[in-house]
């Protein structure tokens, strides 16, 4: 269950932060776009951490942390992650999108008009260079 409720969070949040990415004062440039995805990541730490103190005080309300509420936060915590983990990373792709075709997406990736070569080249490019970066960083910790 915990992992269910984990990626409904996780959509909730992608959705809710992107219609903020969707307003005027976010989307009318690129710079503008990536800060939203600053301000997501540091409305959700907030967020977060509000929550994990609710959670302690919980926990340990009767005195101590038993096994089921460590379990119960260790969960949650990982939810959190994923749900902080997929919503930045659509947002920044919604800007690198912007960057590179001069229009942002829609609330749900969704584009009215096609790509040019060049455009489709580019967007390309900076999927190789994350899948580049993301082996080295793999190699580089083990």
């Amino acid at each position: 269950r915990a992992i269910i409720v984990g990626k409904v969070l996780a959509f909730a949040s992608t959705n809710a932060w992107s219609a903020l990415q969707q307003l005027p004062l976010f989307s009318g440039s690129i710079a503008m776009s990536f800060t939203a995805v600053f301000v997501s990541f540091i409305g959700m730490l907030w967020l977060w951490k509000a929550t994990d103190l609710f959670r302690e005080w919980y926990a340990h309300r009767d005195g101590h942390k038993d096994a089921f509420e460590t379990l119960w936060d260790t969960q949650t915590e990982e939810a959190e992650n994923g749900a902080i983990s997929l919503t930045c990373s659509f947002l920044l792709v919604q800007t690198l999108r912007y960057a590179v075709g001069g229009a942002l997406p829609d609330q749900d990736g969704g584009e009215t008009r096609l790509h040019t070569q060049l455009e489709c080249l580019g967007l390309f490019c900076i999927g190789l260079l994350t899948v580049g970066s993301v082996v080295c960083v793999g190699r580089w910790r083990n």
